[in-house]
């Protein structure tokens, strides 16, 4: 079936992006407290569909029916989101950032009715749907295609850092890697080694799968956030879409400035619980660390499977 609806609801389409730990969640659930805009973040369904997307490239049959899926699949998020079903809060470490506007737009939300809710939005002429994905390199083209006005925001850290925070959560430990409940789907292929099943990240060429077994959990996480970042910055670049970039380190000095340049870049109006959200975070910026990861010695097992995978470190 083609996707039935001529014309989502919403007006334009913001994408959030970036490797892991580098502030995707905090910077969405701020701009999500804006005026006239509805966040999802992480959509499993959605990234599911999307990166299985990405093996059929070259089949536009395929290729049309998975963008149908995806469409009319974004058009019922939106939809929960808009008629208060879905509220997506969420409580991200220590702080507690909420994308509802105030106490009075959580009330109405919980009050409205679906033909109250169709006809306020059809005659909102400024709706933004905010998405947040992770492990969407492959698929950056087929996500942003034919949705409303699309808009890319990058936040970019250093990959050196997110490889230590990875590692410090043990999030690619062999324990990590058998139990794929926890995984699923940015981590699809499984491996059996001694055994054992281990279910490999999204992003580890298939050559490298096993090798990537044999790694501490160090080189694991750099290798992980090397190729993740290599790939993540050619998609942007390929896909030929204005990229809004706010880097991590500048953020975490000065949150207020660097969050309320991309709002006016983006044409986003602040609310009060937005304020309160800048305000919360920099309240919590002497507790991030930056630099830790700069010292790194790359083993000669990582080095190894950087040459055969032609990738070099990028320092």
């Amino acid at each position: 079936m083609r996707y039935w609806k001529n014309q989502p609801l919403w007006k334009r389409t913001i994408y959030v992006l970036g490797l892991p730990r580098s502030g995707k969640s905090t910077i969405f659930n701020v701009l999500a407290s804006c005026e006239n805009v509805e966040g999802l973040e992480e959509p499993f369904d959605l990234r599911g569909l999307a990166q299985k997307m990405a093996c059929y490239k070259d089949n536009p049959i395929i290729t049309q029916d998975f963008k149908d899926l995806y469409l009319a699949l974004m058009d019922n998020h939106y939809s929960e989101l808009t008629l208060g079903r879905t509220y997506n809060l969420r409580k991200q470490d220590k702080s507690f950032i909420l994308n509802f506007k105030s106490e009075h737009h959580l009330a109405r939300a919980q009050a409205r009715n679906r033909r109250v809710d169709v006809v306020e939005h059809l005659a909102d002429k400024n709706a933004v749907f905010l998405i947040v994905f992770n492990d969407m390199e492959d698929s950056l083209d087929f996500i942003t295609a034919e949705v409303p006005c699309p808009q890319l925001v990058h936040i970019r850290r250093d990959w050196r850092d997110v490889a230590i925070e990875i590692m410090d959560k043990r999030w690619l430990s062999n324990e990590q890697l058998k139990d794929q409940t926890n995984l699923y789907p940015g981590y699809p292929t499984k491996v059996i080694l001694d055994g054992s099943e281990f279910y490999i990240p999204f992003v580890v060429p298939v050559e490298a799968k096993n090798i990537y077994l044999s790694l501490s959990e160090l080189d694991r996480a750099f290798l992980y956030t090397i190729i993740q970042s290599i790939n993540l910055e050619n998609a942007i670049a390929n896909v030929g879409i204005k990229s809004h970039q706010i880097d991590f380190e500048s953020l975490v000095k000065n949150p207020k400035r660097q969050i309320s340049s991309l709002m006016d870049e983006l044409g986003l109006m602040e609310t009060e619980m937005s304020r309160k959200n800048i305000a919360k975070l920099e309240s919590m910026v002497n507790e991030i660390e930056i630099g830790k990861g700069y010292n790194y010695e790359p083993s000669g097992a990582l080095v190894e499977i950087l040459q055969e995978l032609n990738l070099e470190l990028p320092f």
